[in-house]
């Protein structure tokens, strides 16, 4: 599965993704992206992308560690 369904909202997810990456005097064939894996709650998704909740801090929900990745980067996802 490319990109997680809405009703994934609020679970645990894996997602599988490409990071760019920059490189300065390298070679050529060096070059290239590194593929990511993120496990987190999936807590929001748009048209540009998606954001995981990888830490909880009890006092405040809305305070954590986030992780958000550009839905075009996602290579597959799965429910944990």
């Amino acid at each position: 599965m490319k990109k997680p369904p809405k009703t994934w909202i609020g679970k645990r997810i894996s997602v599988r993704w490409l990071d760019p990456c920059g490189f300065v005097n390298q070679e050529l064939d060096e070059v290239d992206v590194a593929e990511c894996v993120s496990e987190g709650t999936l807590i929001s998704m748009d048209e540009k992308k998606l954001i995981l909740r990888t830490a909880v801090y009890p006092k405040d929900k809305n305070f954590g560690d986030w992780t958000a990745i550009t839905l075009g980067a996602i290579v597959n996802c799965k429910k944990l």
